[in-house]
């Protein structure tokens, strides 16, 4: 898996400012475990499985439907019909895309070692 680099500007971010606690986790946990373009299937149990691990107790599949439509009415996620139009695991036919980030930006800090 590759390494992901949050910008700083996720803190005061307006879209994310609209999320609550519970829903931010999801949203920064969901940064991790999507492929490079910002994509992963839109099936609540794999989401679950992918990003809460060792929580599958103590989250439920219908609070990753709870906190996907709200990233999604925050303008943070599209969830869309899948390209392939093949059913994914679990029979969904949709996924899920994060917006696309710049990559190797130039430091912000200028350190001469």
């Amino acid at each position: 898996m590759p390494t992901r680099m949050l910008r700083d500007g996720i803190l005061s971010s307006d879209r994310v400012n609209l999320l609550t606690a519970p829903e931010e986790v999801f949203y920064r946990r969901l940064m991790s475990v999507v492929d490079d373009y910002g994509r992963f299937i839109a099936h609540a149990k794999l989401i679950r499985a992918a990003c809460f691990p060792l929580k599958l107790e103590s989250v439920s599949d219908s609070d990753i439907g709870k906190w996907l439509l709200a990233t999604e009415k925050a303008g943070l996620v599209r969830v869309y019909p899948a390209s392939d139009g093949k059913r994914k695991p679990g029979g969904d036919a949709r996924a899920l895309r994060l917006p696309r980030q710049p990559r190797s930006l130039p430091s912000k800090l200028l350190i001469n070692l």
